[in-house]
């Protein structure tokens, strides 16, 4: 990477330093799948109950066009950037998984409409 990319060198507050470090050590093409927190505008009301109700239909509606505004732009970043999304729609907590370069990792932290970006680990059983 160099400081002429979107984020002038720094690691990004989206990524984690030991993600930023990684992604910095691969090559201009490889790939690596992430998690992303798409970020979506909607208005909850926490009751005493800690149950979460939306204050109307309206505001359903409204968080959904939020991520579709979201997905539209995460998926220009990964068409540049020569990636692809892997889930076909954000899951309940506004997650997507994706696949793209370093520079699309960095693209996409640079993106207003992502709230975190996390490497998208294997899990492996300690024994």
């Amino acid at each position: 990477m160099t400081s002429g990319q979107a984020n002038s060198g720094a690691p990004s507050e989206k990524l984690s330093p030991q993600f930023a470090s990684r992604i910095s050590n691969l090559g201009r093409r490889e790939k690596i799948r992430a998690i992303i927190l798409v970020k979506a505008d909607g208005e909850a009301i926490h009751e005493p109950s800690g149950q979460i109700r939306t204050r109307s239909r309206g505001a359903v509606n409204a968080v959904n066009g939020a991520f579709s505004k979201a997905l539209s732009e995460v998926d220009g970043i990964l068409k540049r950037h020569s990636g692809q999304r892997i889930s076909a729609s954000p899951n309940a907590l506004g997650s997507i998984v994706v696949e793209t370069t370093p520079a699309g990792v960095l693209a996409l932290a640079d993106s207003e409409h992502v709230r975190a970006i996390f490497e998208d680990q294997r899990i492996t059983q300690v024994r």
